[in-house]
């Protein structure tokens, strides 16, 4: 009896590829889902640090900036509380005002600001 020549895999190339598949499907998968954590992690860090900022920007326009504590506002991030300390500088007409989130770990958020 003559054997034809059969065309296709045997079992052990194909449990060779599917643990192949599963090693790297699985790789990728985990790797997807540090992207997608940590992407979300620094958009809310940007998207305070941009409220923050724009705060302090549109204090300056109202040009009457005073120490205060507790200031909540609203922002995408959620609700966000800090203080605002104005110190002197060697020039008498330019202030540096420090922004200091008060519920989280970071650091303050300085901008100078020329009183009119």
């Amino acid at each position: 009896m003559k054997i034809k020549n059969l065309k296709g895999f045997t079992l052990l190339e194909v449990l060779v590829s599917l643990t192949f598949v599963t090693l790297i499907s699985s790789s990728i998968y985990l790797m997807a889902s540090f992207l997608i954590s940590s992407t979300e992690s620094i958009s809310n860090n940007y998207l305070r640090k941009l409220s923050y900022k724009s705060y302090i920007e549109r204090l300056k326009i109202h040009n009457d900036i005073n120490n205060q504590n507790n200031i909540k506002i609203r922002s995408f991030s959620g609700d966000l509380i800090f203080s605002i300390r104005k110190t002197n500088t060697p020039n008498k007409k330019i202030y540096l005002l420090e922004l200091m989130p008060n519920n989280s770990k970071e650091n303050s958020i300085k901008s100078y600001w020329r009183k009119k």
